[in-house]
């Protein structure tokens, strides 16, 4: 790449995309000759949206939204990852634990069955969190 290239990279606001903002500091990107414009957006939507119009070459996103621009037509290509390992965890009140009866030697299985009737909630429809949520919820029943 030559000094004139620049990339916008839209990026969801999690904590697994810090490496973007670590590698921008470490001034990585100039030594290489991009000049990096990094926004930071409030989740995985607005930032493939902005891909898939043009208005960024870059996004640094959550899986669930390859798969849903694929299915809208509009197949993107993933090219690196950012994390060896999910980011996303789930997490219960000690007050929910002890009502449904959860213990920490039990399977995840177990822990699954024993979510019905507790009230589960995910960051918006469609997100990573709400269709984890929703895998969850199905393998309940």
């Amino acid at each position: 790449m030559n000094a004139q290239t620049e990339l916008h990279d839209n990026t969801g606001s999690c904590a697994c995309f810090l490496s973007n903002l670590r590698r921008r500091r470490s001034r990585l990107f100039a030594k290489e000759g991009i000049k990096l414009e990094l926004v930071a957006t409030q989740g995985d939507g607005p930032d493939v949206d902005a891909l898939i119009s043009g208005t960024v070459q870059f996004t640094t996103s959550t899986p669930n939204r390859l798969l849903t621009a694929y299915l809208q037509g509009r197949p993107l290509k993933a090219v690196m990852s950012v994390m060896n390992r999910f980011t996303n965890y789930c997490y219960i009140s000690k007050k929910s634990a002890e009502k449904v009866g959860f213990k920490p030697d039990q399977s995840i299985d177990e822990k699954i069955k024993r979510l019905k009737g507790l009230t589960i909630g995910g960051t918006r429809p469609g997100s990573t969190t709400f269709l984890l949520a929703q895998y969850y919820l199905k393998r309940a029943i």
